[in-house]
């Protein structure tokens, strides 16, 4: 099955400012979701490849987020961290700015050896990235 991609989401995601942090310390208030102006920028303009870039990046941001909950699952520390900054990376390379942010708390409340609670804190990245499939896929 394709994927469908919202064309005219400029008005959707810039004015967009859902906190889905209920944890309290989330994103910058002005972060928005998903800076396409930028990685249209990043592509050269191309919106072939911007549109290609989008499509990637949903199995691929799956496939990262599911790495990072295995390895909280299975309390691998060092896993974690590498799993965490391989999302972080991506999600400011695609421009998701507010995603790219909720795992810069989590790899922060990590390093300071919060532990186990740590995997709370993987909610409002799980979250974020809903939201954002609900702003860029129908």
């Amino acid at each position: 099955m394709p994927l469908r991609y919202r064309k005219n989401f400029d008005n959707d995601i810039a004015t967009t400012a859902v906190s889905v942090n209920d944890l309290g310390g989330g994103p910058e208030p002005d972060l928005v979701h998903f800076d396409r102006a930028t990685l249209l920028m990043r592509a050269g303009n191309n919106q072939n490849l911007y549109e290609e870039l989008l499509a990637m990046a949903k199995d691929q941001f799956e496939e990262y987020l599911a790495a990072l909950e295995t390895a909280l699952q299975a309390g691998d520390d060092e896993a974690i961290r590498r799993s965490a900054h391989t999302l972080r990376g991506a999600a400011m390379t695609m421009c998701f700015n507010r995603l790219a942010d909720e795992v810069r708390n989590f790899e922060q409340r990590h390093a300071l050896g919060v532990g186990t609670a740590t995997a709370v804190f993987f909610g409002p990245i799980r979250g974020e990235w809903q939201a954002l499939l609900g702003l860029l896929y129908q």
